[in-house]
């Protein structure tokens, strides 16, 4: 995914909250697997379907979780 605009993965950490093992409590609050989450680390963000669904799961708006949602890459 050469070129492509990630959402950085602190924003959702922070959404979920404090307790427990990270990748795990995000995890199960966006029902995907612990190795999703470490995927989404690993590449450095979620891609703009994975940051919609994973907002959508905690009944938020991912403009909610990334104040940057309408900005895109080229806007004046």
């Amino acid at each position: 995914m050469t070129g492509a605009l990630l959402f950085p993965l602190d924003p959702l950490v922070a959404a979920v909250g404090h307790g427990g093992a990270e990748n795990r409590r995000v995890a199960l609050a966006v029902r995907v697997s612990i190795r999703t989450v470490t995927r989404w680390r690993a590449a450095g963000g979620l891609s703009e379907r994975q940051a919609d669904r994973a907002a959508c799961a905690l009944g938020l708006h991912p403009a909610e979780i990334w104040p940057s949602w309408f900005h895109f890459e080229g806007d004046a």
